[in-house]
């Protein structure tokens, strides 16, 4: 991932930054806006940065965090609507974490988007007296299993990241990469 304050005036450096390292996907956060005019100028610019990014070889990558997540515009969530809005120039790497969070089934998520899912990001999370909470990757309410499926059919990335940990991460790793072993066999 990178946070670009400009995307647009960001584009020959990051440009320059992948091909010297091979990199094919430039990730950025996908970003609430305030007002329509606000959503208007952000499609145009993703849609403007995917297209310098794409003849340089590159292809842009919308990920998901709690508020676009959470956020719905015309009943879908925002990170969705955005992806729709932008007509398949910007592509996803959804966290099935944060999709489950905000209150939408991640498996749905990502058949219902599939031709612009690139990369799978997991997080997990289960409900407790205090809300909906991260736990350990494996450990929580998102169905590892069938987003799994999905990323393996797609033949696409799929990524750990667990932000924190109630008790000891390495352990944490260890029983997703095991969860992983396993449904790699099934």
């Amino acid at each position: 991932h990178v946070f670009p304050a400009d995307l647009e005036n960001s584009l020959e450096g990051y440009i320059s930054l992948c091909k010297a390292h091979g990199v094919t996907q430039l990730v950025i956060p996908c970003r609430v806006q305030k007002s329509p005019e606000e959503y208007e100028n952000y499609i145009h610019s993703l849609c403007s940065a995917a297209d310098i990014l794409n003849a340089a070889g590159i292809e842009l990558l919308l990920h998901n965090a709690k508020e676009v997540s959470q956020e719905k515009l015309d009943d879908l969530c925002v990170f969705e609507w955005v992806l729709h809005k932008c007509g398949g120039k910007v592509v996803a790497q959804a966290d099935v974490g944060w999709l489950l969070y905000g209150g939408t089934d991640p498996v749905e998520f990502l058949w219902r988007n599939e031709k612009k899912i690139l990369s799978l990001h997991y997080k997990d999370m289960e409900t407790t007296s205090e809300g909906m909470t991260e736990i350990g990757v494996g450990r929580g309410e998102v169905d590892m299993p069938g987003c799994f499926r999905f990323a393996k059919m797609r033949d696409i990335v799929q990524l750990v990241d667990q932000d924190s940990s109630r008790g000891d991460i390495l352990e944490d790793m260890e029983y997703v990469a095991n969860c992983f072993a396993q449904l790699s066999i099934q």
